[in-house]
């Protein structure tokens, strides 16, 4: 993973303009199409190509993020980007200004060592509009996650290799390789060169049938984005190589096989990259000058993980049409090995392990409910289901009767787990993806306990976390051959 990090969500957006300093962006607060679309007002329905692709086509800039910090700071500790005030943002404003005026005057150089950069108002990224606190929209607490073993190994490498320096100010430098590659003015990588710096922060995208190109002003690289399932090369650049397809009006970009040598997050890029990196990016056109564009990084071993900030319920009163779930409930993973997962999600985003099955299927929750996120040992790394929660019983009831007047016919169910201990039943979308529906799922809620809270169905009393022998159901039907060819 890119120095360590290993899962970063990051919103921006980029407003069109044809004259770079004369243009602002807004960045999102949130990743959800519905903040979007209330603070614009109204839906937006992108252009279309001639030959039918969303058109993202533009110059861009994204000057007005300049001298946002990446994570949250200190002093707004607890709470959401949403939270902070009118007063308390006019006053970060003010800060980031004063502190990019500061350091415009000694760009290239030092404070003991001033060349003199000329004045501040030359740049471009003078008294800039911030419309957010922070970047980071959706990592644990708006953090960086911790740096793991091996990205620390590898910074210590390139620091010893640097001999003290610092491949920028510092020395020595005894040929060009002692240099950052930003510096010798060849790429500020993935996701760097989407990131705002001193000038050169404009961006114009251009589409052809099967392909979209993104060059930037710093650096002048151009990423061409096939837009294809092709296998890809496997030959490693220090800008990845990517795959993209369209998800409605969003353009979803895959990258891998990086440069090792590639830095990573931050304007002038990060730690180095790991062989393993995946960076997932979604490009949306929300207005007529407008881009949103999204980041995240994957876990190990390419899981991908969105972690959300809120939830928008529904509406009092609002009609709803079709079964009407409470709330997403929870996703599970077929991978290759269980145990990895739970150490990481346990690590880096302080999940707590509810059961295993044996050791081939674990249960994480995240907050009271008994599972979260769920995985499971299968052939391949994929989704293994999606699940939903429903009021009651009844309402897993109407859902079987509305899906049947669907022709949409169970996979499996219903039944109640042993595990967790709630009611399902499960189906498959159009896609061939498998659908949860439960109710009564179990809930720890006083963790001090260390037990769920007692439920007549418990076979345990109290309730702990544990390892079941075998994938046992308090009642139903064994799983059906439909169901478990999900693992295969």
């Amino acid at each position: 993973m890119m120095a360590g990090t290993s899962m970063v969500s990051l919103v921006r957006r980029m407003a069109a303009s044809r004259v770079v300093t004369a243009c602002s962006i807004a960045a999102g607060v949130a990743v959800f199409a519905t903040t979007i679309s209330a603070q614009s007002g109204k839906s937006y329905t992108a252009p279309r190509t001639p030959w039918g692709d969303p058109d993202l086509q533009g110059t861009y800039t994204n000057s007005d993020e300049s001298g946002i910090p990446m994570a949250r700071p200190a002093e707004f500790a607890g709470k959401r980007p949403d939270q902070i005030t009118k007063e308390e943002m006019d006053r970060l404003l003010k800060q980031h200004a004063a502190r990019i005026e500061e350091s415009s005057e000694i760009i290239g150089a030092t404070t003991d060592n001033n060349t003199g950069a000329g004045p501040p108002h030359w740049y471009e990224n003078y008294n800039p509009k911030n419309s957010r606190p922070w970047m980071i929209a959706d990592a644990p607490d708006y953090q960086i996650p911790p740096t793991t073993q091996e990205a620390k190994d590898r910074a210590a490498k390139v620091r010893a290799a640097r001999r003290g320096g610092d491949g920028y100010y510092r020395g020595p430098f005894d040929g060009p390789e002692d240099f950052t590659l930003y510096v010798r003015c060849i790429t500020r990588g993935v996701p760097g060169s989407m990131m705002p710096a001193i000038y050169g922060n404009s961006y114009d995208i251009t589409q052809g049938p099967g392909f979209v190109a993104i060059r930037y002003e710093m650096i002048h690289e151009t990423r061409v984005i096939r837009l294809d399932d092709s296998p890809r090369t496997g030959l490693r650049t220090h800008m990845g190589e990517a795959r993209g397809h369209w998800e409605g009006n969003t353009l979803v970009v895959e990258t891998t096989n990086f440069d090792p040598r590639t830095s990573g997050v931050g304007p002038n890029g990060g730690g180095r990259v790991s062989e393993d990196l995946k960076i997932v990016e979604r490009i949306t056109r929300v207005s007529p000058d407008q881009l949103i564009w999204r980041m995240t990084f994957d876990d190990p071993k390419g899981t991908h993980i969105d972690v959300f900030a809120e939830q928008t319920p529904i509406a009092k009163n609002q009609p709803v049409a079709g079964i009407g779930p409470l709330k997403l409930g929870h996703l599970a993973f077929c991978v290759a090995e269980p145990k990895e997962f739970v150490e990481y999600y346990s690590r880096v985003l302080g999940f707590r392990l509810s059961d295993w099955i044996q050791d081939w299927f674990a249960f994480m929750r995240c907050g009271p409910d008994h599972h979260t996120v769920n995985f499971v040992r299968g052939a391949r790394t994929q989704m293994h289901h999606i699940a939903f929660e429903l009021k009651d019983w009844a309402q897993i009831q109407n859902a079987c009767d509305f899906l049947g007047s669907k022709n949409i016919q169970l996979a499996w169910g219903p039944g109640r787990h042993g595990p967790g201990h709630n009611i399902y039943t499960y189906h498959r979308n159009p896609d061939d993806q498998i659908i949860e529906l439960f109710t009564e799922l179990d809930k720890m809620l006083d963790e001090k306990l260390g037990y769920f809270d007692p439920r007549p169905w418990h076979r345990d009393r109290p309730q702990k976390p544990k390892v079941w022998d075998q994938a046992r159901d308090i009642w139903g039907t064994p799983p059906t051959p439909d169901y478990i060819r999900q693992r295969q």
